[in-house]
């Protein structure tokens, strides 16, 4: 995606990303496997959403560098908020079906 800024320079926003996207979507997939539930990509797509507003945006340009830099400690502390956001996301959702 590119766009341009107030002095008409563009702007590459194609490298920045939520770091927690794809962990998140890895999470669902897991809980997914391990519980035999399976949901349509509607039903993902708003699991994934909630679960992410759920979380504090941490957007990084190269996904490499954050974890380069991060402890064991906070990489577990990461990934146990990334569970319990996955699955109050599946509760929110499940009280709250998507309607075509």
């Amino acid at each position: 995606m590119h766009y341009t800024d107030v002095r008409g320079k563009t702007m590459i926003l194609d490298n920045i990303h939520n770091y927690y996207e794809k962990l998140v979507l890895e999470e669902l997939r897991r809980q997914m496997a391990e519980s035999g539930a399976q949901y349509d990509n509607d039903t993902q797509e708003d699991i994934l959403c909630v679960a992410l507003n759920d979380l504090p945006p941490r957007y990084v340009r190269h996904t490499v560098d954050i974890i380069y830099y991060m402890t064991g400690t906070e990489r577990e502390a990461i990934t146990n908020m990334i569970r319990h956001a996955v699955q109050e996301a599946l509760i929110v959702v499940a009280r709250n079906p998507h309607s075509s």
